[in-house]
């Protein structure tokens, strides 16, 4: 478990430093291991590190490889395969762990790589070739990922209550809430208990550009 959060900024009315701070401290018990932090004019990206795999310092997150930056959350159960095919395809590696497979993944076989890939995930993807950032989430939904509109701008992190403390209105969802009620549903679309912050869907990856554009560009549900 590692902790994500950023933010897609176009009028750069947010005090980029404040908020990837506070998402970091919101999601700190999602990573005890280390934290990173990444500003690119609109984009901004923030990383609690849970070690696993790689203990090293070429696993720290937000994680750069060439012209990509990526924060993720999760375990890609494949990624030696992958690391043995990305390899022969002549990508390089400097480290072990299945983050930077994630990183040159994405660089080898572009927004779909996820078809590809076998486990569970959350992660964010700057790609400063394009200004934009790519967002996904497993096809089962293990890994969390939410998002809201906040200030103009997008704002995602690991769990809501990271929104919140940057400052998003902590209001209810009364028809989430009452669905729960009536049939112990919780996770069966994007609305959640919070009114305004959605979670992405399962499978799904979008891609967000500096103007916070929101495009789908994959659907493996």
């Amino acid at each position: 478990m590692c902790g994500i959060g950023g933010y897609v900024d176009p009028r750069g009315v947010l005090d980029g430093p404040r908020v990837l701070s506070a998402l970091a401290v919101a999601l700190a018990h999602r990573g005890p291991d280390g934290e990173g932090f990444f500003n690119d004019g609109p984009f901004g990206l923030a990383h609690r590190r849970l070690a696993i795999i790689d203990l090293s310092e070429e696993a720290a997150q937000p994680m750069r490889v060439g012209p990509v930056t990526v924060v993720y959350n999760g375990e890609i159960y494949n990624y030696r395969e992958l690391r043995a095919e990305l390899r022969a395809a002549g990508q390089p590696f400097r480290g072990a762990s299945d983050t930077e497979v994630l990183a040159r993944a994405y660089l080898q076989w572009g927004e779909e790589f996820t078809r590809r890939l076998r486990g569970m995930w959350a992660f964010a993807i700057f790609d400063e070739r394009t200004r934009s950032l790519v967002c996904s989430r497993d096809p089962f939904g293990i890994k969390p990922f939410y998002f809201t509109t906040y200030q103009s701008a997008l704002l995602f992190a690991s769990e809501p209550q990271a929104l919140l403390h940057v400052g998003v209105a902590a209001r209810a969802n009364l028809k989430v809430a009452a669905q729960y009620l009536a049939f112990g549903v919780s996770d069966h679309g994007p609305d959640t208990f919070f009114d305004g912050i959605e979670q992405l869907g399962a499978g799904t990856t979008i891609v967000v550009d500096a103007q916070s554009t929101v495009r789908v560009a994959a659907r493996d549900e």
